[in-house]
């Protein structure tokens, strides 16, 4: 996980390793996930996952979870951050 002042990726090499099977990197509220450890897991499907790979998936995000624990989606998804942003949309 990188923090605010860590070096971070760039967007390149986020995107060089978006297809691969060990990595996932979804972005969701501007912060970026690596999901691949919880995409066999993933209710909906890794297929479902991988659509929102290497883009800004926040739309698709909570359009599929409309009715979800918003709580508990920030929890989990908390565990797979691997790059965060200073705008907190989750409050």
């Amino acid at each position: 996980m990188y923090l605010l002042n860590d070096p971070k990726p760039t967007l390149a090499a986020l995107y060089e390793n978006v297809h691969t099977p060990d990595k996932l990197y979804i972005q969701i509220h501007n912060e970026w996930y690596d999901m691949a450890p919880f995409a066999a897991r993933h209710p909906g499907g890794e297929v479902a996952l991988r659509l929102g790979a290497g883009r800004d998936a926040t739309a698709l995000f909570e359009s599929s979870h409309i009715f979800a624990d918003q709580t508990k989606m920030k929890a989990l998804l908390d565990k797979f951050a691997c790059l965060r942003r200073k705008s907190n949309v989750w409050g």
